[in-house]
């Protein structure tokens, strides 16, 4: 039963990550579109900031999946 609840939080984690992506990709194209209201959204260190925790959570995700496999 632990691998199992392991799995599902690895899933749940990894499909968090992606709407938590795609929503900042949205309102970045959103605030671009509107005219620029807030554009630290766009900022290069925004950006690097982002990416180094989408890397940080496919890291767990590895991780996860490398402990259920073994």
């Amino acid at each position: 039963m632990g691998t199992e609840a392991m799995f599902l939080c690895g899933c749940v984690l990894c499909l968090l990550n992606a709407a938590l992506a795609a929503f900042f990709v949205v309102a970045a194209i959103w605030i671009t579109a509107m005219g620029g209201i807030c554009s630290c959204f766009l900022t290069s260190k925004f950006l690097e900031v982002h990416m180094a925790s989408l890397m940080a959570a496919r890291e767990v995700n590895k991780n996860i999946n490398n402990t259920i496999h073994q």
